[in-house]
């Protein structure tokens, strides 16, 4: 069993004098078992091996020496955290990233382990080697590495003047990284960018003062959460309220949908709690999937002769909702998802 309890073949063996093995073939450093962590004292990590995972060897507290090949690539999230008596270890010439508290608290680490790292592109989180004497050696190869190369991420890049250009195909924005925040500055789009999530600017201080103003006009939605703890929070809000499908109404119980609307893509989280009425507009085709999900005070909703489709969930666990109102939907309504009414709460009013 892994330490979250789920079934598994073991990557590994390890004797009796506390050394562990991972084998031949093994290319995807996992998690081992909780209970050997007790046990390990050195681990082997076989050549051919890419990439240590999150967790792998955390907690580890007796490790003393890792060998690594000079195959890894990568050291993930937490994976060597609490190895307090790690001491002999020296990262291969190819690595190229070490993820945020891949260290953490390992405090008998060579003193010249950061010194050695290969001077190239790789990626090193400020936090890699948090609450250990190598902390501050970390931070600044960060902001080495960062201003010489800038950084990659998932949805974009930023370079050392701290330009962020999101990637081609990024159609919804989420989170920017904790360790990129500060240094924005300017921002350039991609052409297909339709949607800012929850959070997305979240403590970004240093966006322009204009950049909602100049924000691209493929932008459709909004998270009122998008700019929090920044200058542009109330900026972003009355923003992100002018590009919602609907109004509010009787201090957000009721929501109208606006004219002109086709696909109703749903409710904001942030409304969801307290919508108890929706009007949906004439014109509106298709209620889209999810988009009343969880509306739990939700008790009535008008839908025009125009509606002809229900997709999926789109009034799932709506459990205030009277189901009954199924059976007098429009008659242009020939299309329902068979989930698109499923109660999965557990004794809700409008399922007894």
């Amino acid at each position: 069993m892994s330490a979250f309890g789920f079934p598994r073949r073991k990557q590994y063996t390890l004797d009796d004098k506390g050394k562990l093995v991972f084998k031949k073939g093994v290319v995807t450093i996992e998690q081992v078992e909780k209970d050997d962590w007790p046990k390990i004292k050195k681990v082997v990590i076989n050549q051919g091996a890419k990439v240590i995972e999150r967790y792998a060897l955390c907690r580890c507290e007796e490790l003393t020496a890792v060998s690594l090949p000079s195959t890894v690539v990568k050291i993930g999230k937490l994976s060597f955290m609490g190895c307090k008596k790690l001491a002999a270890i020296s990262l291969p010439p190819r690595l190229l990233q070490i993820c945020s508290e891949a260290f953490q608290g390992c405090k008998q680490l060579p003193s010249d382990l950061i010194e050695k790292l290969p001077v190239s592109d790789m990626q090193i989180a400020e936090d890699a080697f948090k609450n250990t004497p190598l902390h501050d050696q970390c931070i600044a190869r960060h902001s080495e590495l960062f201003l010489k190369y800038g950084v990659e991420r998932e949805q974009y890049t930023i370079d050392g003047e701290g330009t962020l250009v999101f990637k081609e195909g990024v159609e919804t924005i989420t989170r920017i990284t904790d360790a990129d925040v500060e240094k924005i500055k300017e921002v350039v789009f991609n052409d297909g960018a339709k949607v800012i999530g929850e959070h997305a600017f979240h403590d970004c201080t240093k966006l322009p003062t204009d950049f909602i103003d100049k924000l691209p006009s493929s932008i459709i939605k909004i998270s009122r959460y998008a700019f929090l703890d920044t200058p542009l929070r109330e900026q972003g809000i009355e923003r992100s309220i002018e590009l919602l499908q609907y109004t509010l109404v009787n201090w957000g119980d009721k929501l109208v949908f606006k004219k002109g609307v086709e696909i109703i893509e749903g409710v904001e989280e942030c409304d969801k709690d307290r919508v108890k009425a929706v009007v949906i507009n004439d014109g509106a085709k298709v209620i889209g999937a999810g988009a009343f999900y969880g509306c739990e005070e939700l008790t009535a909703v008008h839908l025009p002769r125009t509606v002809v489709e229900i997709c999926s969930k789109a009034f799932a666990n709506c459990q205030n909702l009277d189901y009954n109102f199924k059976d007098s939907l429009p008659t242009t309504v020939v299309k329902i998802a068979s989930d698109a009414f499923e109660c999965e709460c557990a004794v809700p009013s409008s399922c007894r």
